[in-house]
């Protein structure tokens, strides 16, 4: 988490009812750039998950943050 800025762009799948962004931004830890992706999901009419994904230079993608919005 932190106050750099990314730019991601994708598509809306209407059969998964997702959005996927991909994008890159600069790792503040390493001053390198690292690929970035996120998932927006429409689960139910009142649930929304979002997922962050991170794969630094060289290494493996991990998600780094889920949250799950619930209107109540």
């Amino acid at each position: 988490m932190g106050t750099g800025l990314s730019v991601m762009r994708g598509k809306y799948d209407e059969a998964s009812k997702s959005t996927t962004l991909t994008g890159s931004m600069v790792d503040p830890m390493t001053g390198k750039e690292k690929q970035m992706r996120q998932v927006y999901t429409i689960i139910d009419d009142n649930t929304r998950k979002m997922e962050m994904f991170d794969t630094p230079a060289g290494g493996k993608e991990t998600k780094n943050m889920e949250i799950i919005m619930k209107r109540i």
